[in-house]
């Protein structure tokens, strides 16, 4: 059972988890109620087809299911340690993977082009697309293909970033015609709280207070990898994801 405000936050009974609903964060929910939360916290549409995305890292899964395992095996703080090195994982599989291929170099998949030999399927296939040149996966917007599937997902994310954001409120949409819906139901009188500088018009008070950060010199959101900082937080969330394709394709090479 998964906190929806703490993803890192799991215990083992429902009724635990509305007990520290109720004790951390001062809310009166039951079960039901707190997984609308997080349900809803990590919706996304795109062509119309609801995604899970994950609040901790860039993951992207099809169901909520699938999402609530991702959380609990990736960021829980449960902690897995190697009894031989004491190196720690956050997830079980992880230990494992790890004890058979670093201490008991057992490695049953093995390319029969090259001979590299690999410890778990998964990557023993991804492997094989590195000979084949195997790219089935392929995107509905831009038609680049992928080899992976996780690969297609993630990329699918990036068009939520750079294509249609609705200019009020910042949120992303994957085609004009679901960005124009959002539009005509949130934002068609957006007149009653003016920007005393730029003149530009919002619906309520948050949203203005969240707009005059733009005229804010100060960037009170640093990133913690480099010396960038800036003024929205969403801002800071799409950099970060630089650093982290930046550390995928130095793994990967």
């Amino acid at each position: 059972n998964l906190c929806p405000l703490d993803s890192k936050k799991v215990v083992k009974y429902a009724f635990l988890l509305v007990k520290h609903m109720k004790e951390k964060h001062a809310m009166l929910v039951n079960i039901k109620d707190v997984y609308s939360l997080l349900r809803n916290k990590t919706k996304l549409l795109t062509n119309e087809t609801e995604l899970y995305k994950c609040p901790e890292c860039p993951s992207i899964k099809e169901t909520f299911q699938l999402l609530k395992f991702h959380i609990f095996s990736y960021h829980s703080s449960k902690d897995f340690s190697c009894s031989l090195c004491k190196k720690v994982f956050t997830a079980k599989t992880q230990l494992l993977r790890h004890v058979q291929t670093v201490h008991d170099n057992i490695r049953n998949y093995q390319c029969p082009i090259c001979g590299h030999s690999f410890a778990d399927v998964t990557n023993f296939n991804v492997h094989l697309n590195i000979h084949t040149g195997e790219k089935k996966y392929m995107c509905d917007v831009c038609g680049k293909s992928f080899s992976q599937s996780s690969s297609l997902r993630e990329h699918r994310f990036s068009h939520l970033d750079d294509r249609y954001m609705c200019s009020h409120c910042g949120k992303y949409y994957s085609s004009p015609k679901i960005l124009k819906r959002h539009l005509t139901i949130y934002h068609t009188k957006i007149t009653e709280y003016p920007c005393e500088i730029c003149g530009k018009g919002f619906r309520n008070k948050q949203l203005l207070k969240n707009h005059l950060s733009v005229h804010n010199p100060a960037r009170p959101f640093p990133c913690e990898f480099c010396n960038a900082s800036f003024k929205l937080r969403k801002h800071l969330v799409q950099h970060r994801r630089r650093h982290k394709k930046d550390c995928d394709a130095l793994n990967n090479s």
